[in-house]
C-alpha cells in the first residue's frame, strides 16, 4: 500500500483493520475489543468511498480535502471524540478546542 506524508501523520491508502476498529469504536461508541467489522462492512465501504472522493483531483492542491482541517483518519477521529466529549458546549468553544489540535487551520477549515 502506498503511503503519503501529511503533516506529522502518514496517510495510508485504504484502511487497516486497526483503523477500521478505531472508526467503529469512535463513531458508534462500541467498547474496545467488541467490534464486529463484518457487520459494518457496508458502512466502512461507504466511509472509504467518501474519503476517496475528498481526494479527487489532478494534484493534492486541487483535492477538496486540501481546504479542510482534517487530513488523515486520526484527525477525523479526534474531531469525533472532541464533539462527543463536548456535546453540551457551544460551537465557539468546540472550535477553540479544535484550533488547539489544528493549529494552522482557520475557522472555515475547522467548521
Amino acid at each position: 500500500m502506498p503511503a503519503m506524508q501529511s503533516g506529522s501523520h502518514v496517510q495510508i491508502e485504504g484502511l487497516s483493520q486497526e483503523t477500521r476498529k478505531a472508526i467503529v469504536e469512535t463513531f458508534f461508541g462500541t467498547p474496545p475489543g467488541t467490534v464486529d467489522l463484518q457487520a459494518l462492512t457496508g458502512y466502512l465501504s461507504y466511509y472509504e468511498t467518501e474519503w476517496r472522493r475528498l481526494r479527487i483531483g489532478i494534484s493534492s492542491p486541487s483535492w477538496e480535502i486540501s481546504n479542510l482541517a482534517v487530513k488523515v483518519h486520526e484527525d477525523i477521529l479526534h474531531v469525533c471524540r472532541t464533539l462527543s466529549a463536548g456535546r453540551d458546549k457551544p460551537r465557539s468553544e468546540l472550535r477553540q478546542q479544535l484550533k488547539g489540535y489544528f493549529r494552522t487551520a482557520n475557522d472555515i477549515a475547522i467548521d
